[in-house]
């Protein structure tokens, strides 16, 4: 027997500036995050047993993201962005996970990208250069819950402390095109 209460209330704004030559990009997310977790679980293995668990977990989480793109041209932009994102916390449903590995923390990132694209009737092309910084990755791993038991490994989702990921990104697509006649 499980039940599992979920409460997400976000709110999401944008503003934009539009010019001839400018675009300027505001906007931003504001979620509010509740999880109430209680089950009962019966283990019928070698050595029968009862589990009780009941795990709450609320955070306020917060993105937004602010962009520049300049028009050179009807065919040509540069741009610049700088966002941060999230994804919320959780709780891990296995029962024979310790009480430490129960819960997991929400992830963070802020990025930058700056980039070229064109675009005409026949070609796509774009150039991206990106720097995201991540905070508490959520990330999945297998450990042994009971020294003593070889076969307890579970795998879980759990918080790394940071990372960050780092390129380029290249794109070019050919738009076909439909007048073509046999």
């Amino acid at each position: 027997e499980s039940e599992f209460n979920i409460s997400n209330y976000a709110i999401y704004n944008e503003f934009k500036i539009d010019t001839d030559q400018l675009d300027v990009i505001f906007n931003g997310r504001l979620e509010s995050m509740d999880i109430d977790y209680s089950a009962i679980h019966y283990h019928e293995d070698q050595y029968p047993s009862t589990t009780l668990r009941s795990n709450s977990l609320s955070s306020n989480l917060l993105g937004g993201r602010f962009a520049i793109i300049y028009k050179l041209n009807d065919q040509n932009n540069l741009f610049l962005n700088f966002s941060t994102g999230y994804k919320s916390g959780g709780i891990n449903q296995n029962p024979r996970l310790s009480e430490e590995n129960q819960t997991y923390a929400p992830e963070n990132n802020s990025n930058i990208d700056i980039g070229f694209r064109f675009k005409n009737n026949i070609m796509s092309f774009n150039i991206t250069t990106f720097y995201m910084d991540r905070k508490d990755l959520q990330i999945t791993l297998s450990t042994q819950q009971d020294e003593n038991n070889p076969n307890s490994f579970y795998f879980y989702t759990s918080n790394a402390s940071e990372g960050n990921n780092y390129g380029i990104n290249m794109n070019l697509q050919f738009i076909p095109n439909l007048l073509f006649s046999s």
